[in-house]
């Protein structure tokens, strides 16, 4: 991920300036956020080796990430990520010297304290609920499909705080070491350490929709996709994820899972575009603050946290099942059904009309 990003940003930096630091503005809004964020992490000189080896052999990000950008290291490293331009200018004119950085002992201390308690969590759930059994013969015959895919979440629960814990001890030692700083406020007071989060464990399992789930699971794997795969291939859904199945290795389970993602994003934005003006019609899923807060938009939400997190717990069994074998006494102890629904429901919407949207003069 890191010499990927960097040869790109290197490129956007050195030998695509002109597109990317463009002397006239794009006038497409889409086109001018992207290369806003190309922009962005653009390297606009070749770093020396003591730079680039220490950005890719970074230890606190080696064995689990988080896997950030190289102008965020380098900012971190030589102090520029901690100049407040309200106060610091003008010291930093007089004597030459970098800003402290604000104390990061406490931030990184809770970080390993809720990775400890993930990894307990982990133990604990997993002990109970070995995932190796959801596609156990036993457990397939002599349980009733709903009783199973009880079973089945809790089991995945316990997966995944597997990953919660070495997410957060990695964030913890990348806070600790001065990375992830992410500003001060309008009262100049600084903002957090969360520019090297990977995962928000509230906002994933909580999740209305996929497009919030994915932005909150394995963020920075999630901004690696986005900016150098979804931004650079017109934004198709299927390459991403393709790239992304054939990033984590070859095994079915990883196709069967990320090929399927493309199919639920989809759904949701034809709901959005179709189903959302009936129900929340003021909602603009841009914006947040927009949602409606009444009681037929707190109704919609709850349902739609549910149906996510039913679906998504269905489709993600075959993500640590790994070979076709296992997944498909998985899936087929369902027959299917869950994947024919999706596709149903896939092509209803689809063939629906558009709501009529009421023009004010």
């Amino acid at each position: 991920m890191k010499l990927t990003s960097f040869a790109y940003n290197l490129s956007d930096g050195i030998y695509d300036r002109k597109a990317v630091f463009p002397e006239t503005p794009y006038t497409d809004r889409s086109k001018a956020a992207t290369y806003q964020t190309r922009a962005k992490f653009a390297i606009k000189k070749i770093p020396n080796l003591l730079q680039f080896f220490g950005y890719i052999y970074c230890f606190t990000c080696l064995l689990a990430g988080p896997a950030f950008e190289y102008n965020d290291y380098i900012e971190s490293i030589d102090g520029t990520a901690f100049i407040n331009p309200k106060i610091e200018d003008d010291k930093i004119k007089k004597n030459g010297s970098s800003p402290k950085p604000p104390s990061s002992v406490l931030p990184a201390l809770y970080t390993l304290f809720i990775g400890v308690l993930c990894l307990v969590g982990h133990l604990t759930v997993s002990g109970k609920y070995p995932l190796s059994k959801i596609y156990d013969p036993e457990l397939v015959d002599g349980t009733g499909h709903v009783a199973r895919y009880i079973y089945t979440w809790i089991a995945l629960f316990g997966e995944r705080l597997k990953y919660y814990f070495a997410w957060k001890v990695a964030e913890g030692a990348s806070i600790l070491a001065g990375f992830g700083f992410e500003g001060y406020d309008s009262s100049n007071r600084p903002k957090g350490w969360s520019a090297v989060e990977n995962i928000s464990i509230l906002g994933f399992e909580t999740a209305p929709n996929t497009q919030i789930l994915s932005r909150s699971w394995n963020k920075r794997t999630q901004g690696w996709l986005e900016r150098y795969t979804y931004l650079r291939t017109n934004k198709s859904l299927v390459a991403t994820y393709f790239i992304s199945a054939i990033w984590h290795g070859l095994y079915p389970g990883f196709f069967l899972f990320f090929m399927s993602i493309p199919v639920l994003t989809e759904i949701e934005r034809l709901m959005k575009e179709k189903v959302n003006p009936f129900l929340v019609p003021s909602y603009n899923p841009r914006d947040i603050a927009t949602y409606p807060k009444t009681t037929i938009g707190f109704l919609y939400w709850v349902v739609s946290a549910i149906v996510t997190s039913i679906a998504m717990n269905y489709i993600v069994q075959v993500f640590p099942l790994q070979s076709w074998g296992r997944c498909h006494a998985a899936l087929g102890s369902y027959y299917y059904v869950p994947h024919i629904v999706i596709i149903v429901f896939y092509v209803l919407l689809k063939l629906s009309p558009k709501p009529k949207i009421k023009k004010n003069n």
